[in-house]
């Protein structure tokens, strides 16, 4: 898990799996794996330039 915190410190998002400085440190944008994620997650980890990929097993 990978907590991602506001500018007050509070966690505002949790994705399941990142690399927040790329794959290649400091050679590619966020990378994430979200995991059943709602849509506000995947707009917050869009918003804060993450590229990601979502899987929903719950149905």
């Amino acid at each position: 898990m990978y907590e991602i915190a506001d500018s007050t410190g509070t966690v505002s998002t949790v994705l399941d799996l990142a690399w927040p400085n790329g794959l290649q440190s400091g050679k590619s944008q966020p990378v994430a794996l979200i995991i059943d994620a709602d849509q506000e997650i995947e707009e917050a980890a869009n918003r804060l330039g993450y590229l990601y990929d979502s899987k929903n097993f719950m149905g």
